[in-house]
């Protein structure tokens, strides 16, 4: 099996390259799961203030 030549190499690093940052544009862009805890304020901070 013949190797493949210093050009072809890097053709197919750079196909992979960018590949790689499409992958990554897309996962840039997919939702989050959000906790519910980081968007309500600490209602024992609340109660406590109010003693």
């Amino acid at each position: 099996m013949p190797v493949p030549a210093q050009g072809d190499f890097r053709l197919i690093m750079a196909i992979g390259c960018g590949a790689a940052l499409v992958a990554l544009a897309i996962a840039v862009f997919l939702p989050t799961q959000r906790l519910a805890s980081a968007q309500e304020p600490h209602r024992s901070r609340q109660l406590s203030d109010h003693r």
